[in-house]
């Protein structure tokens, strides 16, 4: 007997993430119950100007007008 492989899918209602087996991850997305869930790393994940553009226009993060 195999271990059917799973996946994790964030649940729409909820927002929760779970691991699903594949049949039933497919089945919730055509239901458009949930989506898959795609968990970035600390490097992938850029949050502002880069360091260099921040240093010469410290105005950056400023909404214009």
């Amino acid at each position: 007997m195999s271990i059917p492989k799973t996946i994790k899918v964030k649940m729409h209602l909820t927002g929760d993430v779970r691991s699903v087996a594949v049949k039933e991850a497919e089945t919730l997305f055509k239901a458009k119950k949930a989506s898959p869930y795609r968990s970035e790393g600390a490097e992938k994940a850029v949050k502002g100007p880069a360091p260099e553009t921040a240093a010469k226009n410290p105005d950056s993060d400023k909404p214009k007008a």
